[in-house]
């Protein structure tokens, strides 16, 4: 459905005005107050540059302040006298149009007021404007009831409340939920009721909605009360009466203790129910306004009536039956009607109490009050029981039996129909929920998956280097031994001893290149199956640099270098001992390698990297050079100091197995241009309170 959104941007001061207007008319509406604010709407209904959503709220103020007030001719007037830029706008004519709906509402003309809803319900629909549908859907809801298609009634109620929840709109879903719940209240359904209170009364609370939040919690309290939950009620009735202590608007607050004066009478609290009852009575006397007049005189008429006191009760009856002929409500004058049935009764006028039970139970049938019903066919029993009644009254007093019941099986057909259709949408949710954890999983296994996959082909791709490196790099110096030994074979008398010797030692420089070639093929193919197992711990870079001097000693003899190890302090870093190990060995072997006889290498540990230095007197690498020493197979003009031939990978895996470590080596020229310091930079530890490696 497309959404049509006029533009309902105003200013600041357009913004307060509604707002004064609208608790001025609407919400605290007084007899002082009325008539400043009344003109203020007028003013803004008449001003042609004010933007049209606010004319239009300012008509719906005034307009609601007569219907409030019972006049609903001059609500009628409002609307008559409505601007023509409201009237014949696209969207705001539906507006007007729904307030006729209201004010043929509350007059009782509700055929009249249901073919207004339905026009308007339609043209909302046709134009995707959810805000006007919700509100045409939530009151014809309430006229279905009233009408008796209860079926209807809760598909709208339902409807209503899905489109406050596809709008986003928390007040306008905190609303169509108590509604809802009002709704299922009325029909006896009262755990689903239960739950849609509570779930206004959470929304309201987190606004901190007093008004609203103030009469969710006296409906509960007469919920839990008609449950015999007498604690729980207890506790809702003492928080409603904390909010009524916040000031909450008039109307709101007497419908909350016309609720609590109910909810005291179910737990046979007559004292408290009178008191709230007075109370009521006393604001709506006080105010002007004649809102809950009837509910709050027929309980005081109970009470009465209860005490013994029934002219007094009588007196009531008959003054809400007064105030029913100007603002008709069909329940309420049910109500009235079962009221002075069991006053007439009590008084053993039988033919006219039963007259008024039977048009009770007529009523309240039609309106599915089973409440009521309840009460108005025991009334009628009662009379049936204690007098001659007629073959008719017994005949009625049976079809209205058979009706009560029907009526509670539908109800009970309809709370199982609404539980299980709660359970299916529970299921459903919890189902959604779970499939969409399972694709977050399965999307994160797939991520991992690929993510792997990457890995190895990179793994894989540098293994097939890496090998057909190694085939290049073997295959030279086997050609060189083979056709040494051939040439000793076929020559083996004829060779001279020396000659032998030379051939000899040509296939020992071989092998030993072949030896370096398998060794660092073997300590890549070490490092690599080791990057996912790395162990970053807590390591002793001077046990590590001792331990490195001590294994190259002998090689450095041979040579005639000396190792010198500056090691004195204790020195912590974060790291994998056999990569440390190895990139030492790497950085050693090659010192050795370039230093010239009767030379230093050092091994200095620093605490301030923390690092390990490994420094030579060799002839350095140029500066053009620096760049490409990490990189395989470097182009590098300086030579070692023997025969001694390089392979090229070494500082290239060395760099790659520091840096997968979080480490890394840098270079430097030791001093004057001369000589080379590599660098083990290894990341800092947090605590230095470990165990040495050993």
């Amino acid at each position: 459905m497309p959404h049509h959104k006029p533009s309902t941007t105003v200013d600041d001061s357009y913004a307060a005005l509604r707002k004064s207007l609208h608790k001025r008319l609407v919400a605290a509406p007084t007899a002082d107050e009325a008539p400043a604010a009344l003109a203020e709407a007028q003013q803004v209904i008449d001003d042609a540059t004010a933007p049209l959503v606010v004319r239009t709220a300012c008509v719906s103020f005034a307009c609601f302040y007569h219907i409030n007030a019972a006049d609903f001719d001059r609500a009628g007037t409002v609307l008559d006298n409505a601007p023509a830029a409201l009237v014949t706008h696209e969207r705001f004519s539906l507006d007007i149009a729904y307030l006729r709906a209201v004010i043929f509402n509350r007059k009782g003309a509700l055929a009249d007021a249901m073919a207004i809803l339905e026009g308007v319900y339609a043209s909302a629909t046709t134009l995707g404007i959810p805000t006007t549908l919700s509100r045409a859907s939530s009151l014809m809801a309430s006229l279905c009831e009233v009408l008796g298609d209860l079926s209807r009634a809760e598909r709208l109620y339902a409807e209503t409340f899905t489109l406050k929840e596809d709008l986003g709109d928390q007040r306008g879903i905190a609303v169509a939920a108590f509604n809802f719940a009002l709704f299922l209240d009325r029909q006896g359904l009262y755990d689903p009721a239960l739950e849609y209170y509570h779930r206004a009364a959470d929304i309201e609370r987190s606004f901190d909605d007093v008004a609203n939040l103030t009469l969710t919690m006296s409906h509960l309290a007469v919920v839990y009360a008609r449950l015999h939950r007498a604690d729980v009620a207890n506790e809702v009735l003492a928080s409603t009466n904390e909010l009524l202590e916040r000031s909450a608007p008039v109307l709101t607050a007497v419908a909350a203790l016309v609720n609590m004066a109910k909810a005291f009478s179910l737990l046979k609290e007559c004292r408290q129910q009178r008191t709230s009852l007075l109370r009521a009575l006393e604001m709506i006397e006080r105010h002007g306004v004649d809102t809950h007049r009837v509910n709050i005189q027929l309980e005081l008429a109970d009470l009465a009536l209860a005490e013994g006191a029934a002219d007094t009760s009588e007196l009531f009856i008959l003054e809400s039956l007064h105030l029913l002929e100007r603002q008709p409500d069909a329940l309420l004058e049910a109500r009235a009607q079962l009221r002075r049935a069991k006053l007439l009764v009590r008084r053993q006028q039988w033919h006219e109490g039963v007259s008024l039970a039977t048009h009770a139970i007529q009523s309240c049938a039609r309106l599915g009050a089973l409440v009521e019903l309840g009460e108005a066919i025991e009334v009628l029993a009662g009379i049936v029981a204690d007098v001659d009644a007629t073959t008719e009254t017994k005949s009625f007093l049976r079809d209205a039996l058979h009706q009560y019941r029907r009526l509670t099986d539908d109800r009970e057909t309809r709370r199982y129909a609404l539980l299980m259709s709660r359970m299916g949408a529970e299921h459903q949710r919890k189902d959604a929920e779970i499939e969409r954890l399972r694709t977050i999983e399965l999307a994160a296994a797939n991520a991992r998956l690929e993510t792997m996959n990457a890995e190895l082909m990179v793994l894989a791709g540098e293994k097939d280097e890496f090998l057909a490196i190694a085939a290049h790099d073997l295959r030279n110096p086997l050609f060189e031994i083979r056709a040494a030994i051939t040439t000793i074979v076929q020559n083996v008398h004829e060779l001279p001893p020396n000659d032998v010797r030379t051939i000899c030692r040509d296939v020992l420089a071989a092998v030993t290149r072949m030896m370096a070639t398998v060794t660092t093929f073997l300590t890549m193919a070490q490092s690599s199956s080791k990057m996912s197992l790395l162990a970053h711990e807590s390591v002793s870079l001077s046990f590590l640099a001792q331990r490195a001097e001590q294994r190259h000693a002998a090689r450095a003899r041979e040579r005639n270098v000396q190792i010198a190890l500056e090691a004195n302090e204790e020195c912590w870093a974060s790291g994998d001992v056999t990569l440390i190990d190895a990139i030492l060995d790497n950085l050693l072997s090659n010192a050795i390698k370039y230093t010239a006889p009767d030379s230093v290498v050092t091994i200095r540990v620093r605490s301030d990297g923390p690092s390990i230095d490994v420094i030579d007197e060799g002839p350095g690498v140029p500066t053009s050079e620096v760049d490409r020493l990490f990189t395989k197979y470097p182009t590098i003009s300086t030579r070692p100091s023997d025969t001694d031939e390089s392979l090229g990978l070494g500082l290239y895996l060395a760099q790659r197995m520091a840096l997968k470590m979080g480490a890394r080596i840098v270079y430097s020229t030791y001093s004057d241009g001369k000589g080379s310091c590599f660098s083990l930079q290894l990341p800092r530890i947090a605590h230095t309170d470990v165990v040495p490696q050993q």
